[in-house]
């Protein structure tokens, strides 16, 4: 299913509806925990690219950064915008690409 079809019947100038209605759509066909790699620039702290972690759960969305989730690394736990990472195993049954079909755009920053 494509963004613009979840997304089709909200106020496109309204970022938090727009990003409430990706959260919820993807907190319904992701499966937790998944495996991922970091991609995003990391400004502050321990992780850096590539590193592999383990996405727990959608946490909370901002209108400047997109949908956040939780991830562990090890046993640290970490909140980082979903964008800034990639899936390991696109091909497993519960990857989220199944689900978005997009690559780095799945984390929805309508920004």
């Amino acid at each position: 299913m494509r963004i613009n079809k979840i997304i089709s019947n909200i106020d496109k100038k309204d970022i938090m509806a727009l990003l409430n209605a990706w959260k919820k759509y993807l907190e319904n066909v992701l499966v937790f925990p998944f495996e991922a790699m970091v991609l995003g620039y990391m400004d502050k702290g321990p992780l850096k690219y590539g590193d592999k972690v383990s996405v727990k759960r959608i946490d909370v969305i901002y209108d400047s950064y997109g949908i956040i989730v939780e991830f562990r690394c090890g046993r640290k736990k970490f909140h980082h915008p979903l964008d800034d990472l990639e899936i390991i195993d696109k091909k497993s049954s519960c990857s989220p690409h199944k689900y978005t079909g997009f690559v780095y755009y799945w984390g929805f920053t309508p920004l």
